[in-house]
C-alpha cells in the first residue's frame, strides 16, 4: 500500500513540476499562450516559475528518489539556459556577442593568412 502512495505522490510531483515548466516556456515566449493564442514574452514571470521549481527542489532535498531529483535538475538546467538566452535577446547582447566572436575569428584567420604568405 505504501508503494502505491509513493508512486502516486511521485506522479503528482512530476505533474506539478511540468505545470510550472510549461508556464515558464509560455512566459519566455517559447510556447504559445493557450488562453490568448499569442506568443508573449514576460521574463519576470518566467523567472518566478523557475524560482518556484528551484524552491521546491531545495525544500525536498534528501527526500527525492534519484530519478525525480535528476528530472527536476534537468528541467531546471534547461529552463535556466533558455531564460539566459531570452534575457540576452531582450538586452541586445546576444547579437553583439556573436558579432564580436565572428569578427575575432575573421581577424585571426586573416592574420594566419598573412603569416603564411611571408
Amino acid at each position: 500500500m505504501e508503494d502505491k502512495k509513493n508512486v502516486k505522490e511521485d506522479q503528482l510531483l512530476i505533474q506539478i513540476v511540468t505545470m510550472f515548466t510549461q508556464q515558464s516556456w509560455i512566459a519566455m515566449g517559447k510556447l504559445k499562450n493557450p488562453v490568448t493564442d499569442k506568443t508573449e514574452k514576460k521574463l519576470d514571470e518566467a523567472s518566478f516559475y523557475i524560482d518556484v521549481i528551484e524552491m521546491m527542489k531545495n525544500k525536498m532535498e534528501g527526500n527525492l528518489n534519484p530519478e525525480l531529483s535528476n528530472y527536476i535538475d534537468t528541467t531546471l538546467n534547461n529552463l535556466k539556459i533558455n531564460y539566459l538566452e531570452e534575457s540576452k535577446k531582450d538586452n541586445g547582447t546576444e547579437d553583439s556577442d556573436d558579432s564580436k566572436t565572428e569578427n575575432n575569428s575573421k581577424n585571426n584567420n586573416e592574420k594566419e593568412d598573412l603569416n603564411e604568405g611571408k
